[in-house]
């Protein structure tokens, strides 16, 4: 039996959850793209710590004094 246009709409319309519907087949090709990138972020994982801490240095670097540490000095 075949719904009509009329009862398709209602149902829409009373259940909106219908239309939210997100099956395997379209999750599937975003699981991938995210777990290739997760993969190219753990290969590279040292160099991009190493990365984040240089930027990170660089925002947080105070004026270097001219003195020496304390331990250095005679």
């Amino acid at each position: 039996m075949l719904m009509s246009a009329q009862a398709v709409v209602t149902t829409v319309s009373r259940l909106p959850i219908v239309v939210a519907y997100v099956g395997p087949d379209q999750i599937m090709p975003l699981a991938s793209v995210l777990s290739a990138i997760v993969g190219v972020a753990v290969m590279f994982w040292h160099k991009l710590v190493a990365l984040f801490r240089k930027v990170l240095g660089v925002f947080t670097r105070r004026g270097r004094s001219s003195e020496p540490p304390i331990g250095d000095r005679a």
